[in-house]
């Protein structure tokens, strides 16, 4: 086959597709073959529950906060850290959605209410709750 000395564009888009069609396939071959050692996964676990923590899921850390918030023998400092928590993973439109469904509004509204929540307790639930309703319409039809 003759090569031709002035390619046009197609050509060059054609060749270079192929090249690095070819080279993926190389890749894919000489590295993992789709399964992970189980010493490689080990210690990958162990660096994600060192980085994440141990709750990484975000319902199991709400329902550990809203046991602390029940909790006649908790202080106010793990209270308080209790609301942060939750007001951070509450960011996510889905996690809020999800604590109303696991019962924390109720929880949540004896915060604002209850007699001996502090001045900062009520904040913070207020600030929850603000966080929830915001661009929500599940949660602004289930309060």
């Amino acid at each position: 086959m003759e090569r031709n000395s002035n390619p046009q564009p197609k050509d060059l888009l054609n060749m270079a597709i192929q090249a690095s069609v070819e080279v993926g396939k190389a890749e894919d071959t000489a590295g993992m073959n789709g399964l992970m050692d189980p010493e490689r996964r080990k210690w990958l676990e162990s660096v994600m529950a060192s980085v994440f923590g141990q709750n990484i899921d975000p319902v199991k850390q709400m329902k550990s906060c809203l046991a602390v918030l029940e909790s006649l023998e908790a202080d106010e400092t793990q209270k308080s850290h209790s609301l942060d928590v939750l007001l951070s993973l509450t960011e996510s439109i889905d996690v809020a959605n999800d604590l109303f469904k696991i019962g924390g509004f109720p929880v949540l509204q004896a915060c604002l209410t209850g007699s001996e929540s502090g001045g900062e307790f009520r904040q913070k639930a207020a600030e929850i709750f603000s966080q929830l309703m915001q661009n929500n319409p599940f949660c602004q039809v289930s309060m």
